[in-house]
C-alpha cells in the first residue's frame, strides 16, 4: 500500500506538470506580421479616406502629426497594391535633451506637407499589411467599409533615423463610395 507521503508527492508532481503544459500552451505571440494568408474576408478595391493621428520620434524630437490620408488599392487575391497620400494638417514638434554636443536636425518633411507613396501589400482575412519600397509601414485590420491602420514604421520622415513613438496613433479610414 502507498503511504500518504508518498501519494501526496506524486499528485503534487503531476498537477506541478500539468499546470506548466498549461500555462506553455496558454503563451501568445506578440508578432503582428501576416504569416500565413488567409482568403480575404472582402475586396479592398476602392479609395479610402479618413482622419491621421500619429508621432513619428527622431533624435532629439517628437514630432506630432495630423491629417487627411487618401490610400486607393486594388486588389488582386490576397495581393493589394496602390498609392497613400498623407496631407499635413497640423504638426507639432517636442524637443528633448540629448547628450550630443551637436544639436539634432529634428522633425521634417515634404516642404509642400504632402507625403505620397506607392504601396503593396497583403490581405489576410480582415487583417491588412503594406509596404512602401521594401519597408512594411502600415499594418492593420478592416471590416466592409471601415479601416484601421497604425504605424510600423515612419511614413512621414524615412530617410531619417525614426521611431514610431504614441501607440495610439490612429488612421481611421472609410471607404469611399
Amino acid at each position: 500500500m502507498v503511504s500518504p507521503k508518498h501519494l501526496f508527492a506524486v499528485l503534487l508532481v503531476v498537477s506541478l506538470f500539468f499546470i506548466s503544459s498549461c500555462a506553455s500552451q496558454n503563451k501568445t505571440t506578440t508578432s503582428k506580421e501576416i504569416t500565413t494568408t488567409i482568403t480575404p474576408a472582402r475586396d479592398m478595391t476602392g479609395s479610402w479616406t479618413g482622419p491621421a493621428s500619429f508621432q513619428e520620434n527622431v533624435e532629439g524630437s517628437k514630432c506630432f502629426f495630423q491629417g487627411t490620408f487618401v490610400l486607393t488599392l486594388q486588389q488582386q487575391g490576397n495581393a493589394v497594391q496602390g498609392n497613400v497620400v498623407f496631407t499635413e494638417t497640423a504638426f507639432q514638434e517636442t524637443k528633448i535633451p540629448t547628450a550630443s554636443l551637436i544639436p539634432p536636425i529634428g522633425c521634417s518633411g515634404p516642404v509642400d506637407k504632402t507625403t505620397r507613396g506607392s504601396v503593396r501589400g497583403t490581405v489576410s482575412s480582415s487583417a491588412i499589411d503594406l509596404s512602401i519600397g521594401s519597408k512594411k509601414v502600415f499594418a492593420g485590420s478592416f471590416t466592409t467599409d471601415l479601416m484601421k491602420l497604425r504605424l510600423v514604421t515612419c511614413l512621414v520622415q524615412q530617410d531619417q533615423e525614426c521611431a514610431v513613438g504614441d501607440a495610439k496613433g490612429t488612421i481611421t479610414l472609410m471607404r469611399s463610395k
